[in-house]
């Protein structure tokens, strides 16, 4: 049976590995539909215990940006702030809907704007442990790259299930703490076959082994000779997992 939303995502991490700047088609790409208040938007999960990457429209809440067509919160925000049970001590399910495996993208998204009948799934949080966007530029990202209270820094990274990667960040939550998701910008994947560009990632904090701050050159240096983040002993598995 055909998984054409596995080509969706081949088709996007194309564009990013060839450096294009702009979604012609948002609608047939990842805009499901708009309200007054709310974006319902086509968002890629890597979830625990799938082995490929799971498509699915989210609510997310719309931002007053002048000139942005569907601006909405971004993805790190949404996951790190969802209401959580009244004890605090899980968050709530996120409610999502998911296409059909023999389904085509556009046709998902058409059928969502139309208002079909569809049957949503929840989804728990801390069963994330990435996240990503269709879009090239998502102006709230911008906005919380720039709001936040830290410059963006060089990071190395290494996951629980073994993968190596690197980008820019602010300053990675503290390991083992609060579940909360973070954006690492520019992130390009090292693996024993050569190192992959990816799009822009929010990450779960309890997806993290090891990290290490390498702005300054010393450390960056130092950081090749570290055994945990060096290619020739990462996993050859996509950080964005598709057949």
């Amino acid at each position: 049976m055909p998984h054409p939303h596995f080509d969706h995502i081949r088709v996007h991490l194309d564009r990013i590995q060839h450096g294009h700047t702009v979604i012609p088609e948002p609608e047939a790409v990842y805009l499901a539909r708009e309200e007054e208040d709310h974006v319902w938007e086509l968002v890629g999960l890597r979830m625990q215990g799938l082995p490929v990457v799971c498509l699915a429209a989210l609510r997310f809440q719309r931002l007053p940006i002048p000139g942005i067509p569907a601006a909405r919160e971004s993805l790190s925000t949404y996951l790190s702030n969802l209401p959580t049970a009244r004890r605090g001590e899980r968050a709530a399910s996120i409610p999502a809907y998911l296409p059909h495996q023999d389904q085509r993208i556009p046709a998902f998204l058409r059928g969502i704007r139309g208002g079909r009948d569809l049957t949503p799934v929840t989804l728990d949080a801390e069963r994330i442990e990435l996240a990503f966007d269709f879009r090239i530029q998502n102006p709230a990202v911008v906005k919380d790259f720039r709001d936040a209270a830290s410059p963006l820094r060089e990071h190395f990274y290494r996951t629980n299930s073994g993968h190596v990667f690197r980008g820019r960040s602010h300053e990675v939550p503290a390991l083992g703490g609060e579940h909360t998701f973070f954006a690492v910008s520019m992130p390009e994947q090292l693996t024993p076959q050569g190192l992959v560009k990816l799009p822009t990632l929010f990450m779960s904090d309890l997806f993290i082994a090891l990290h290490a701050d390498v702005s300054e050159e010393a450390v960056r240096l130092s950081a090749r000779t570290w055994v945990p983040f060096q290619a020739a002993y990462a996993s050859r598995q996509s950080l964005i997992p598709i057949p």
